[in-house]
């Protein structure tokens, strides 16, 4: 064995910067479960079809067309690719509001007819970018929340872009993650009670919130336990380049399940509630980026 040790040293040397070339947050296994970012409509539309590719989990980005707002709900995901049809076999909340002609990412199943038709049993949407774009006259956050949450009050979307632009700075962490992160979380409603109990914007647990210091049910609050945890968590692992991947998957199955085998666990809820989180961050990223970089509408 001892012998063995310089090669195995070499191997890992070998294998990690490839495993570092990979945006943080994509799975680190394969699995039909998991959700492939390599799948891409181009690969599935006009790639050689292979059988593996049926049921598979994605997340494709496109403009919505055709959208059938009641049930049975239903769009036209116009890619750059070609269209596909998307199914949806269960409400979708995000389909409620008129989302024809905006960019949407559809998270779902490939799926493929017997006559060779590629469509997508859809899970849920995710509005991604309006037809006219983001504007540089006002916040990014504002913006995005108002544009994933059209139905709530004005008041109650300006109230949670402000709590998680004042959270965010008082603890040192991007508020585009936070953002990000309590979007994958609650969807933007402070009501929101999951069935373990979880409370808020953050979904914070009773114990949690108590050691955290705050009070779940208030709106403010829960976004402060929330960017307080992400806080703590993201200076404990910022030695590691894939530090934000293990924050949020600390924050979904567990702080002391994460630092003990000091990686993302296997389990499907968290692998894909890392990469999904980290798809909404890169687009959030991206948008600030442009509008930074011109003050035209984007």
């Amino acid at each position: 064995m001892r012998n063995l040790l310089p090669y195995l040293s070499l191997l890992l040397l070998l294998v990690q910067p490839s495993l570092a070339d990979k945006p943080w947050f994509y799975p680190r296994a394969a699995s039909k479960s998991y959700v492939n970012p390599y799948l891409t409509p181009r690969r599935a539309l006009k790639g050689p079809w292979s059988h593996r590719f049926q049921g598979q989990l994605v997340l494709w980005q496109g403009v919505a067309g055709s959208v059938k707002r009641s049930e049975p709900q239903s769009l036209q995901l116009h890619t750059s690719d070609g269209p596909v049809p998307v199914k949806f076999s269960r409400k979708v909340k995000n389909l409620q509001a008129d989302r024809d002609g905006h960019t949407v990412a559809i998270k779902g199943y490939v799926k493929r007819t017997q006559d060779g038709r590629i469509y997508l049993e859809g899970r849920s949407v995710i509005p991604w970018r309006p037809k006219d774009g983001y504007t540089a006259d006002r916040p990014l956050i504002e913006q995005w929340i108002d544009f994933q949450r059209p139905e709530l009050p004005q008041s109650t979307r300006d109230a949670i872009a402000s709590a998680i632009t004042k959270e965010a700075s008082r603890e040192g962490v991007d508020p585009l993650f936070l953002t990000a992160l309590i979007q994958v979380e609650s969807g933007f409603d402070p009501q929101a009670v999951s069935v373990s109990g979880a409370q808020g914007l953050g979904q914070l647990m009773p114990t949690t919130a108590q050691g955290l210091g705050v009070d779940p049910s208030d709106l403010e609050q829960n976004v402060r336990g929330c960017a307080r945890m992400v806080g703590n968590l993201l200076r404990r692992y910022q030695h590691r380049w894939d530090g934000k991947a293990l924050v949020l998957a600390s924050y979904n199955a567990g702080p002391n399940l994460v630092a003990r085998i000091q990686s993302v666990p296997h389990y499907e809820q968290t692998v894909n509630y890392v990469y999904f989180i980290g798809s909404l961050h890169n687009e959030l990223t991206r948008q600030q980026r442009r509008l930074q970089e011109s003050p035209r509408t984007h």
